[in-house]
């Protein structure tokens, strides 16, 4: 069957994600997440690069001659119980996406750099009398997955709030449990600066400056802004009985920043580019250890060490 129109297009990190399909009818893509209806619009001055994906109801390639490499057992937070797994054959790169069942929801199949992606959609998540889908593929985690490969050597997806504030772009990162969700929620009541995200980020390199992304993917705050701006610092995050600030070395940010960045590690081209993008960000934006008391100081700390810095440029 000849593809239909454009479903939808997403504008995530620079990226443009446009999602057709091969006449199947398809869901609200905004649901169940509406923070993605933030991002059907595009930001000024990006647009770098494009992913077409085609949805299918066509039967799934064969999956024995892939080469399975990565299995993410995802917690039901994440999402509802189900798993990813990462494989390759014949140059191309397949996703599996599984439900509670044994049989894949779908499997997505792309080019490495995921300039073009097919998503073969399984009988579970197919109305066939209908003729439609019954949820959208394009959404979490494989438009996570697909900017991950995207964005390789230029931009990486980060565990980390944002926050503009003074014209300056601060990126909080940390691992699970490390308090992105309360700085996040106690810079959001400072009225001096806004908030990009209070989970992931992305983090972009352009023209030889760095720049930070909200994206549709919030942690429990809620936050997911369609913006950029530069980016000028790099805060690692810790608990701490008082508010404290430290500058670290390249080196020591470079340990810090692995933790907290999608990589597909089992993908040795794709991570080579992605450290040598990591190398350039830790080199080039100020990096410091954050610790702090969950209060309403933090953000008046983190202002003043701002103008301190003279927006660190």
């Amino acid at each position: 069957m000849d593809k239909d129109p454009c479903c939808f297009t997403l504008f995530i990190g620079g990226e443009r994600l446009t999602v057709a399909t091969d006449g199947i009818a398809f869901p609200d893509p905004l649901y169940p997440n509406p923070a993605y209806s933030f991002f059907t619009s595009l930001l000024p001055g990006t647009d770098f690069c494009k992913t077409d994906v085609l949805v299918t109801a066509s039967p799934p390639p064969n999956l024995s001659v892939v080469q399975w490499l990565f299995n993410n057992c995802a917690s039901v937070d994440d999402s509802g119980g189900a798993s990813w797994s990462a494989g390759i054959h014949d140059g191309l790169v397949y996703i599996k996406f599984a439900g509670l069942s044994s049989c894949p929801l779908w499997v997505a199949r792309f080019l490495p750099d995921a300039s073009r992606v097919t998503v073969f959609c399984g009988k579970e998540i197919i109305d066939a009398n209908k003729k439609k889908l019954l949820l959208n593929p394009v959404t979490y985690p494989l438009d996570q997955i697909l900017l991950m490969y995207g964005l390789a050597g230029r931009g990486a997806v980060c565990h980390g709030a944002g926050w503009l504030a003074n014209n300056s772009g601060l990126v909080f990162a940390g691992v699970s449990g490390a308090g992105k969700t309360t700085i996040a929620n106690l810079l959001a009541q400072n009225k001096s600066g806004r908030l990009l995200s209070d989970d992931r980020v992305i983090i972009c390199e352009e023209a030889g400056k760095f720049y930070v992304y909200g994206t549709p993917w919030p942690g429990e705050g809620g936050y997911a802004k369609n913006e950029r701006s530069t980016m000028n610092a790099l805060f690692f995050l810790a608990r701490g009985d008082e508010n404290r600030i430290e500058p670290v070395s390249p080196a020591i940010a470079a340990s810090l920043i692995l933790p907290v960045l999608s990589i597909p590690w089992y993908d040795a081209d794709i991570t080579t580019s992605m450290l040598d993008f990591c190398d350039r960000l830790v080199s080039r934006v100020p990096a410091y250890r954050m610790a702090f008391t969950p209060d309403d100081s933090v953000a008046d700390e983190v202002l003043r060490f701002v103008k301190q810095t003279g927006g660190f440029f």
